[in-house]
């Protein structure tokens, strides 16, 4: 089981041990220390969308500290470190510094309120009735 999962046999013994103890609630990930996530899904989506657009006038391309102003600048959160707009592009992979992507050409309105509806979508809970699918083109 520990190398189906890709972790070691020890890791799966405590985990298993966890379990014969406590039942499924001992495998629930523990409160964790730290500032809790305050940047949500739509606002990541809305960052990535940006970084993924034509840089501002007068720039060649993105920077992790053009991208954060901007961000606070559109609305889309009410603050953000550049550190944590490169970790939001990290975990997408996305390297704006390095190359051009075919993304989207200009964020306005009619792009925003199309994001908004599909990302409404993905936030509702799953209806058998009215299923969701998604497909890259």
């Amino acid at each position: 089981m520990a190398q189906l999962v890709g972790i070691t046999h020890q890791t799966a013994s405590k985990w298993a041990d966890k379990y014969q103890q406590s039942g499924l609630d001992a495998l629930k990930d523990n409160p964790r220390s730290g500032r809790p996530i305050t940047i949500e899904g739509e606002q990541r989506a809305k960052i990535t969308a940006l970084a993924c657009s034509e840089a501002p006038e007068g720039y060649e391309r993105w920077s992790l500290r053009l991208l954060a102003n901007k961000a606070v600048e559109l609305g889309i959160v009410e603050s953000i470190s550049y550190t944590e707009v490169g970790r939001i592009l990290k975990k997408n992979e996305l390297k704006p510094h390095l190359k051009r992507y075919w993304c989207i050409g200009q964020i306005n309105s009619i792009f925003l309120a199309k994001l908004e509806h599909i990302l409404g979508l993905y936030a509702q809970p799953y209806n058998p009735l009215h299923p969701v699918a998604c497909f890259d083109e």
